[in-house]
């Protein structure tokens, strides 16, 4: 007789767990709250907007950590290894509307101070990742501009190869590289 609240207790916490398994399952894997707090880190431009990307962390970005490894498959990787993980930073809110979000995120490689990685990240409006495209990676003697338009046109221009890149975004958050050539003198 005295077994029965103790089963009856463990059924309760049983069904109340897997109702938070639920709630986190919700939005494709990723609640919410979640995804709120995600986009939280990261802040709004207006556009056009025009940055340089010179080794230097942008927007002063705040750290993503673990906890939004369903972003960032590196997150979860490298902790144990002999280099250590990267560090991922939240730079700028490209686009936001009822269908997709765009962010722009930089990586830091382990050890390293000055090898910075740029990506765009596409995300819909349930939390699930659509794609991650590279931009850019940086060192020492590199130096970058970045131009995010209107038209979710994206150019990149690097000033030591004089090279273009352009990318377009799609409403959908497909993202594609249009092209990339060396700049003409004018």
């Amino acid at each position: 007789m005295k077994k029965f609240p103790l089963l009856f207790l463990s059924l309760i916490a049983i069904a109340l767990c897997s109702f938070a398994m639920f709630e986190t399952q919700e939005m494709g894997g990723v609640s919410k709250l979640k995804y709120e707090q995600y986009l939280s880190l990261f802040k709004k431009i207006e556009l056009p907007y025009q940055v340089a990307l010179d080794t230097a962390i942008i927007l002063k970005p705040h750290r993503i950590d673990g906890s939004f490894s369903h972003f960032h498959d590196g997150l979860s990787t490298g902790g144990f290894s002999r280099m250590g993980p990267s560090n991922y930073y939240a730079e700028a809110l490209v686009v936001s509307n009822e269908k997709i979000n765009v962010v722009l995120y930089s990586v830091v490689r382990p050890r390293s101070r000055n090898d910075y990685s740029y990506y765009l990240q596409s995300i819909d409006a349930k939390g699930n990742v659509i794609m991650n495209l590279f931009l850019v990676s940086l060192n020492d003697r590199t130096k970058n501009t970045c131009q995010i338009n209107k038209d979710l046109s994206i150019v990149v221009f690097n000033e030591k190869r004089q090279q273009r890149q352009v990318i377009q975004i799609y409403p959908d958050g497909k993202m594609e590289e249009i092209n990339s050539k060396t700049a003409m003198a004018d």
